[in-house]
């Protein structure tokens, strides 16, 4: 009786190990540790610089982006970023990015992407992680995608404006505000206290004399 209860014990202790083992390398989420190579420039144009930690760099054409990093771009120039799930992302003239969460795996319907708009103009164009996983921050609401691409323009003030491409996109600010953008061609606007307003045409919306081609780049 003591030897099968030995046996049925190691036995019971065997298959705990290798249910943790399957669940240590077949089952975790490709998760980014703070200053972890999170994806990689596809395009820089003159100065982008890449600041983490109090480290700065200069990026380069091919060089790897990191999880935490704030990306900054000078005033004439452009950068493109390919995260590890084929998302995209462009930077305008000026623009600040900070590349907040990453964890991604193809096989599974979880994940975080969380980016920050901090200021500029910006164009996402959604990778093949699933939908509910990207979090586009601007400094007054959140950005939950729904389609594919669209482009944002944060100005200094906090004020931001959304111009949607293609799919669709739910925008929320902190009082739980929620507000769904589905109109191509068309955009919104959502104000430094985070209200959202309703999809119309760029000339109906006052724009500070901000022109079209300065605040969305990748349209022209």
């Amino acid at each position: 009786m003591g030897v099968k209860a030995g046996g049925t014990i190691v036995m019971r202790l065997k298959l705990l190990v290798l249910m943790g083992a399957a669940l240590l390398f077949g089952g975790r989420p490709a998760i980014a540790a703070p200053g972890e190579d999170i994806g990689a420039t596809v395009r820089i144009v003159n100065l982008v610089t890449a600041e983490y930690a109090a480290d700065q760099r200069r990026l380069a054409t091919g060089d790897n982006v990191r999880q935490d990093e704030l990306i900054e771009v000078g005033a004439d120039g452009t950068g493109e970023i390919r995260l590890r799930d084929n998302t995209q992302l462009a930077l305008g003239p000026g623009s600040r990015l900070l590349l907040d969460e990453f964890v991604y795996k193809p096989d599974i319907s979880g994940g975080a992407i969380v980016l920050n708009l901090v200021r500029g103009s910006f164009r996402f164009i959604t990778g093949i992680a699933a939908k509910p996983a990207y979090v586009i921050r601007t400094p007054s609401a959140s950005i939950t995608v729904r389609g594919t691409i669209f482009d944002v323009y944060v100005q200094a003030s906090g004020m931001s404006w959304l111009l949607l491409i293609e799919g669709a996109v739910e925008v929320c600010n902190e009082r739980g505000d929620c507000g769904l953008h589905d109109e191509p061609g068309k955009l919104i606007r959502i104000t430094p206290d985070g209200d959202v307003g309703n999809p119309i045409k760029w000339a109906s919306l006052q724009t500070d004399g901000q022109p079209f081609e300065a605040a969305f780049p990748f349209v022209v």
